[in-house]
């Protein structure tokens, strides 16, 4: 009867609760490792490059933009999300964990004022696959004469920024993106 009892016993695991195994981390929504590059098109052909490159303090975000040349923007990641730098301000640019509703302001002095919206999470098509992506509404107030317009962008878990809808000189363009290599681990 004892070695019946000790058997079970040993079968159920004595009553001890068998460990879980973690869950799997949760993709990266927006990816800074230096050496990430992304590269956008839109339906006129206009391209933009996103590439990450290690700066001193953390990375530098370098935009390669149609019209406006290079751009460079020096970014931290914390966990409430992505500090960005511009003239000595630090903003938030991007909340973490990112999710339907959530609000926040960007407001470097020399740039328009940015409210975003996290409106929700729409599927699209990203590099021939679908995905489901969180849309951002961003919109811009211009400083001088207050107009405004409202940009809208695409985040795809493990990509970052996919598609962004974009108003510029009175223009507006998508940009869809055409290829993705990541950063070093």
């Amino acid at each position: 009867m004892r070695i019946a009892v000790a058997a079970a016993l040993l079968l159920a695991g004595c009553g001890r609760p068998v460990p879980s195994a973690p869950p799997p981390p949760e993709p990266d929504p927006y990816p800074l490792a230096p050496g990430a590059r992304w590269t956008y098109r839109s339906q006129i052909g206009l391209k933009v490059v996103r590439e990450v490159r290690s700066a001193s303090e953390g990375v530098e975000m370098v935009y390669h933009l149609p019209f406006m040349g290079e751009q460079r923007l020096p970014m931290r990641r914390t966990p409430q999300g992505v500090f960005a730098s511009r003239g000595g301000v630090e903003q938030l640019v991007l909340r973490f964990p990112l999710r339907a509703g959530d609000r926040w302001r960007i407001d470097f002095p020399d740039q328009d004022l940015a409210d975003c919206l996290a409106e929700g999470t729409e599927e699209i098509a990203v590099l021939g696959q679908a995905k489901a992506c969180l849309r951002v509404s961003v919109k811009r107030t211009t400083r001088r004469a207050g107009r405004e317009s409202t940009d809208t962008e695409w985040y795809a878990p493990g990509i970052g920024l996919v598609r962004m809808r974009v108003t510029q000189f009175g223009i507006t363009q998508t940009f869809e993106l055409e290829s993705y290599v990541p950063g070093a681990p």
